[in-house]
């Protein structure tokens, strides 16, 4: 009989189809189905959201420093540098992370039936919250001149 690897019979549930005949010689087992265990998506969940906060904690930092460079008109290269980590961070990994968590999230949400709590629909406006600086973040990325002038302003 067809045994598959220990990872997947550890953490995903299979829904099979036993005794599938192809040209009436071979009978093999067919998964049709990954439903991933709630632990494994909860622990994927905080992981993603994890790594999108830190993006967009780091993201601000690198403004802070584009905006310094500008001020003190360090050379065209250290901008440009700094544009590229800005670039690079949020292409590779706060967007990535911030789609994943969001879908994962509501792959929770309907499994778990927690939209029922009134503490989810708070949690829901932060996270709407959270998008909507999120694509703040990503026009000064897109255009630096967006930025404010003076690097106090966003340390505030």
């Amino acid at each position: 009989m067809f045994r598959y690897p220990w990872f997947i019979h550890r953490h995903v549930e299979c829904l099979w189809i036993k005794n599938l005949a192809v040209d009436n010689y071979t009978v093999f087992p067919v998964i049709l189905v990954f439903v991933m265990d709630l632990n494994v998506m909860r622990a994927l969940h905080i992981i993603f959201m994890v790594c999108w906060f830190a993006g967009l904690l780091y993201i601000g930092r690198l403004f802070v420093y584009y905006v310094e460079a500008k001020l003190n008109d360090a050379s065209p290269q250290v901008s440009k540098q700094l544009h590229i980590m800005m670039k690079r961070l949020f292409y590779i990994i706060t967007w990535p992370s911030g789609i994943l968590t969001t879908m994962i999230g509501l792959h929770l949400l309907m499994q778990t039936g927690a939209l029922s709590y009134p503490w989810m629909h708070a949690k829901l406006g932060c996270v709407g919250l959270l998008w909507v600086y999120h694509i703040w973040c990503h026009r000064c990325v897109v255009l630096p001149q967006r930025l404010p002038s003076s690097s106090r302003t966003l340390r505030i």
